[in-house]
C-alpha cells in the first residue's frame, strides 16, 4: 500500500471500465471522458445506460461549465452555480494579485520532453499564479516537444 489514501478508498468499488462491470451497478448516471473506453461506452449506450460524455477541459471556464452541466443532470444546479461563482471570485482575486508580483519565468516541462504552451488549462493556471510561460512566449501553443538541451539553453 504505497498510496497515502489507500485506507480511505479501500471500501470503494473500482472497475476497469468494462461494460459488464458497470451495468450491474444500475447507475443513475455514468460519466465518461471523451477518450475513455470507446468500446465500453458504445455498448453502454446501445444498452440504454445513462452515459454522459465529458470533454477534456481546456480552461477553468470549461471546468465551471462542466460543473453547471453536471449540476443540471443531477438536480444540484444551485450548488453547482455556487461552486462556479466561488471559483470565479477566486480567479478574479488571483488575476488582480498576479499583476502586483514580479513574474517568474517558467517552463511547464512534462514527461517525454514536452512543454506546455498557450491555449491550455495549464497556461491559464500559470498566468493566474503570476508566472510567465516561456513556451507560450516562444510561440508554442498546446503541447510540444522540447529537447532538454534547448530547455537549458533558454534559461
Amino acid at each position: 500500500k504505497w498510496s497515502t489514501i489507500a485506507n480511505q478508498v479501500s471500501e470503494k468499488h473500482f472497475n476497469r471500465a468494462l461494460a459488464e462491470e458497470i451495468v450491474p451497478l444500475d447507475a443513475d448516471l455514468i460519466l465518461a471522458g471523451e477518450f475513455d473506453a470507446p468500446d465500453a461506452i458504445s455498448l453502454l449506450t446501445k444498452l440504454n445506460q445513462p452515459v454522459q460524455r465529458l470533454k477534456t477541459p481546456q480552461s477553468l471556464r470549461d471546468i465551471q461549465q462542466q460543473w453547471l452541466d453536471l449540476g443540471k443532470l443531477t438536480g444540484d444546479g444551485e450548488l453547482a452555480s455556487q461552486l462556479a461563482e466561488t471559483v470565479d471570485q477566486q480567479m478574479q482575486l488571483l488575476s488582480s494579485q498576479s499583476d502586483k508580483v514580479k513574474s517568474t519565468k517558467v517552463y511547464w516541462y512534462t514527461a517525454n520532453g514536452v512543454v506546455i504552451g498557450g491555449s491550455t488549462l495549464e497556461d491559464e493556471l500559470m498566468t493566474l499564479a503570476g508566472f510567465r510561460n516561456l513556451a507560450k512566449e516562444q510561440g508554442v501553443m498546446g503541447f510540444s516537444p522540447l529537447d532538454l538541451e534547448m530547455l537549458l539553453a533558454n534559461k
